[in-house]
């Protein structure tokens, strides 16, 4: 299971791939997605003009060891 990577505000989700590679659409440039997965910090990130978003999820503080956890995107497609 991967990365949960959802448009916010929205119903609208999908769930990275192994290598943390993920498509999805969003309704424009406003947009924000939220990237979140268990036992890390949720980030949020505003689309604008990108195509291509990257973050780092960082180990929630609640946990012993801290970890990173790379998210690419591969594409955004406005609707």
């Amino acid at each position: 299971m991967g990365v949960t990577v959802q448009a916010k505000g929205t119903t609208k989700a999908v769930a990275t791939d192994l290598d943390g590679n993920y498509t999805i659409s969003v309704p424009d440039k406003n947009a924000v997605l939220v990237f979140s997965y268990v036992g890390y910090q949720k980030q949020e990130v505003k689309v604008g003009d990108k195509t291509v978003v990257n973050v780092v999820l960082q180990g929630d503080a609640s946990c012993w060891t801290r970890w990173s956890l790379w998210v690419t995107a591969v594409s955004r497609k406005a609707m």
